[in-house]
Order: structure tokens, then C-alpha cells, then sequence
């Protein structure tokens, strides 16, 4: 059966030209209707990958899922975080899916769509169509327009609309594959999809292990030079974030990888990205903090909810100065350097060797079984006393052995990888909940005890020793967690997994 379809229609093509005078059907066309239209999504096309799509026309916002469409009036233009879009059944939408990202224009566009009603002899309406000229406006010089012509048959006239179908073709339309947006985005320079912090990077098992590692260190230093531009303009905080955890994973492979090396190179990049990592470690710290300003009010009582206020004042002035501050320190010539030597390292050709070369193959395997021998030895000894310092090494560790499956989970079937992979991230998910706990009751307590403004009122310090107490109690029920979530993680059945998919064979059993 012939549902909906679309078509794009040569330049020459007319409606005319497929509605002979002897068809047995005619047409009927409403006025036409012009909008000028903003495409919109996340940087990291959050809303493309659910199969969401979102307009601005004029002022409203219109949402397309796969079963509706939503619409709300705003008086937010792009870029445009979740909290400027107002109120509406839209923004409520939006909101889970979008997070902290903000909404970037993906494609500028004046769209002129037409309605048309195919008639029989009867003048019944048997077949619609709707023509779209759309013309790119974001992008100079501006390209041709596309002319569009879907096709929507009623229940029981799909024949008429095949005929269309057919006469379209032959009149030299193309059928359109890909969604008419996806092609304005484009032209506007912008591939739907494009972006994504995770790593995709293709390995064989039989791969030269420098090569290798080159190659996912390439990904990643393309990961932070892609984001490093865009903290300067603050749009949103997920771009220090992904250049923040590029740079982490880089100095994870340089420190688990470093087997196929150079050695000097590798100990020297080492420090470097520890250099330039640090200098981001103030405003990202501030951007954790100000992230939680919602929650921080929904876990006060309403009373003192208010009270707070203060503090998130305090702490975008204090973002404000360390936006500069980060902006300057990664502009330097140092840290240019860096990036300057890091690029030209991972371009240089591999070091001669005349023996047979490691593989990557072999590489990951030992790395991945060590980890997570030497993770379940230290979380079995944490069992039996939940020592807080010893939880966060744990976390460190757990997050290094993440880091390692996520570069090689591409070298290993997927029904055996993934679960082991979803093990590890429950288990992290409770050790950084208890870090980021940790994390908030000493940057509050600190704040409150030793560099309090000088304005605050007694119920803003109230304020945030209520909090102060909540995390404490929060944190008491991570760490009663812990026990249920390492030991599952820990179990006999996924310490044989490990070993039956990444342990030499003379190693056995863990």
C-alpha cells in the first residue's frame, strides 16, 4: 500500500505537467502561505538521533516527533538554553531530551507551502499534496531552491496517488530519500549527526598497536579541537565538558597505552594535557554547581528555598571571572604549543622496529583483564569497610577500566562486551554519585565556613547547611549501596565473562 511520499521536483517541472487536460482527475490549489523557518537542534543533534525535529516559525516553536506535533509560542531566538524557551507542552518535551544544551540554528529557510486537493470526476477529494519551495537563506551566496511535492492518498484511492507517482517520475522527480530538513541542514553546512563525544573509531584486532592507538588518539584530539572554540562563546557548558573528558581520555591512553609509544613522547604528552586539563578545573567546577541551582531549591524546605539565592549570585560572579580567566589560559602560547606538538606527534609515521609488532588486539585484551582483576581486589577489600578516600581511588580505577572498553569494545562481540559494559557503568554511576556528593558538601561547607560574601543573611547560611545535612544523608546511602552494586558487579558469573573474553589463555580464571 502507498502511503505518504515525498519528491523532489526538477526546476523545470510544473503541477501542470502531471495534470494532462484528459487525466481523470483535476486539482484544486489553496492560496499559498509563506514562513521564514529556523532548524533547530542540540550541538550534539540530540533531537536528530531520538528522530525529533524542530522548527522556529516566527515566533513559534513546532516539535515533530514520530507520532505528533506540538507547537508553543516563544520569544527565545538561538542559541536558546532550555530555561529561555518559557513555559509551554514544547519546552516540557524538550527538556529531558535537551538537558544543559542549548538549541543552535542548524538552517535559515523561507518556505513557501502550497495545499493542493486532487479531485474525480465527481469532485471528490481522492489524493493531497502539498508543494514546498524552500529556499536556504543562512548561507551566502544562497543555493537553488528545492520545490517538494508530497503525496498523500485518502483510504481507498492509493491507484490515483501511484498514477501521480508515476507521472512525477516520468517527468524527471526524484523520490526524495532523506527528509527535505537534513537537506537544508546540509547546504547550510551542517551533516544531521555529524557530532557526537562518543568514540567511533574502526580497529581490527590484527592492527599495529601504535597505529592503533594513534588513530583513537586522532579521534580524540579531533573531539578537543572541535569543542576548544566554542568555550569562548559560553553557549553552553557541554563544550568545556566534552573538550574537559577528551582530554581525560587522552591521558588515560597515555598512561594504559603507553606500551605502543615512544616512551619520551608519551610520559611528555602525559604532563602536557595535565597542564592544560587543570586549567579548565575552576570553571567547570563552577558550571557542576550552578547546574544544580534547580535541585538545590527542590531539596530545601520552601521556606528557605529564597534564602539560597545568594549563593548561586556569588557563584556566577565567580563563573564570570573564571570564564575569562579559562578563555586567556587556553588561549597561551603554551597551550597552543601543546596542541601544535600533540598534532604533529600523532601525524608522524610509527617508530621502525624490525621484530613482529604488537597488535592492538593483544594490547587491549591484557590492559582490560588487569584493570579489572586489580578493580575487584581493591572493591573486595572495601566491603568489608566503606573507607571514603579508598572509594574515590575505587572510582578512579572503575573509570579508567571505562575508558579502556569504550576505545576497544569495537574489537569484541557486542552480546559479550555490552553487558559487561553496563555492569561496570551501574557500579559507576554509585561511585560517582557518592564523588559527587562528597564533592558538593565540602564546596559548601568550605564556601559557608571561610569565604562567605559579606551580605549574606543567617537563612542563606541556614540555607546551605541544610544542604549540607541532605548530602550527608544521601551520601550515607550510596555508601550502603555500594555493597549491593560491587558485588554484583564483582559476581562469579561476570568475573568468568572477563576472563573467558579478554584473560590469555594461560592465565585461566581470574
Amino acid at each position: 500500500m502507498l502511503t505518504h511520499q515525498q519528491f523532489l521536483l526538477p526546476d523545470a517541472q510544473s503541477l501542470n505537467q502531471i495534470f494532462p487536460a484528459d487525466a481523470p482527475f483535476s486539482r484544486h490549489s489553496d492560496s499559498p502561505h509563506r514562513e521564514t523557518v529556523t532548524l533547530l537542534d542540540t550541538f550534539d543533534w540530540r533531537l536528530h538521533r531520538k528522530g525529533w525535529r524542530l522548527e522556529l516559525r516566527g515566533k513559534t516553536l513546532v516539535l515533530h516527533t514520530a507520532k505528533s506535533e506540538y507547537r508553543q509560542n516563544t520569544t527565545a531566538a538561538p542559541p536558546a538554553r532550555i530555561e529561555t524557551l518559557g513555559d509551554g507542552i514544547v519546552a516540557e518535551k524538550l527538556a529531558p531530551v535537551m538537558q544543559m544544551r542549548a538549541l543552535l540554528n542548524m538552517g535559515t529557510l523561507t518556505e513557501t507551502i502550497t495545499a493542493h486537493r486532487v479531485l474525480d470526476d465527481e469532485l471528490k477529494t481522492v489524493v493531497r499534496l502539498t508543494t514546498h519551495h524552500i529556499q536556504p537563506t543562512s548561507i551566502s551566496p544562497q543555493p537553488p531552491a528545492l520545490n517538494i511535492l508530497e503525496i498523500t492518498p485518502l483510504k481507498g484511492y492509493e491507484k490515483t496517488a501511484k498514477e501521480i507517482a508515476r507521472q512525477l517520475k516520468t517527468g524527471g522527480a526524484t523520490t526524495l530519500d532523506a527528509p527535505w530538513w537534513e537537506t537544508v541542514m546540509r547546504v547550510c553546512g551542517n551533516t544531521p549527526g555529524s557530532y557526537s563525544s562518543k568514540i567511533d573509531v574502526q580497529l581490527s584486532p590484527d592492527m599495529p598497536a601504535e597505529t592503533a592507538v594513534k588513530k583513537l588518539l586522532s579521534h580524540l584530539f579531533s573531539t578537543m579541537t572541535i569543542n576548544l572554540p566554542y568555550i569562548a562563546q559560553d553557549i553552553d557548558p557541554e563544550f568545556l565538558h566534552d573538550f574537559r573528558v577528551s582530554i581525560r581520555r587522552t591521558r588515560a591512553a597515555l598512561t594504559q597505552l603507553k606500551d605502543a609509544l615512544p616512551a619520551a613522547e608519551a610520559a611528555r604528552f602525559k604532563q602536557d594535557f595535565s597542564f592544560v586539563g587543570k586549567l579548565t578545573n575552576t570553571l567547570r567546577d563552577l558550571d557542576v554547581h550552578l547546574l544544580a541551582e534547580a535541585e538545590y531549591r527542590r531539596l530545601l524546605p520552601e521556606p528557605l528555598r529564597e534564602s539560597i539565592s545568594p549563593l548561586f549570585d556569588h557563584l556566577r560572579a565567580e563563573r564570570a571571572a573564571a570564564l575569562k580567566e579559562t578563555i586567556r589560559a587556553l588561549n597561551s602560547p603554551r597551550v597552543k604549543q601543546i596542541l601544535s606538538d600533540w598534532e604533529t606527534f600523532l601525524q608522524s609515521p610509527p617508530a621502525a622496529d624490525t621484530s613482529a609488532p604488537l597488535t592492538i588486539g593483544a594490547l587491549a585484551r591484557g590492559r582490560i583483564h588487569r584493570r579489572y582483576k586489580r578493580l575487584v581486589k581493591d572493591g573486595n577489600k572495601l566491603l568489608k569497610s566503606t573507607d571514603e578516600a579508598a572509594l574515590h581511588r575505587l572510582r578512579i580505577d572503575a573509570k579508567k577500566l571505562r575508558y579502556l572498553l569504550e576505545f576497544f569494545s569495537g574489537l569484541f562481540p557486542a552480546p559479550k562486551i555490552n553487558p559487561m559494559v553496563k555492569q561496570l557503568k551501574r557500579l559507576q554511576d554509585n561511585l560517582g554519585d557518592f564523588n559527587d556528593l562528597s564533592v558538593q558538601e565540602d564546596f559548601l561547607l568550605d564556601i559557608a565556613l571561610h569565604h562567605p560574601p559579606k551580605k549574606w543573611s543567617a537563612e542563606t547560611t541556614l540555607a546551605i547547611g541544610c544542604l549540607v545535612g541532605i548530602s550527608e544523608t544521601k551520601k550515607e546511602a550510596e555508601k550502603a549501596r555500594f555493597a549491593a552494586t560491587f558485588t554484583a558487579f564483582a559476581a562469579p558469573e561476570n568475573r568468568a565473562r572477563f576472563s573467558a573474553l579478554f584473560a590469555p589463555a594461560k592465565e585461566g580464571t581470574l
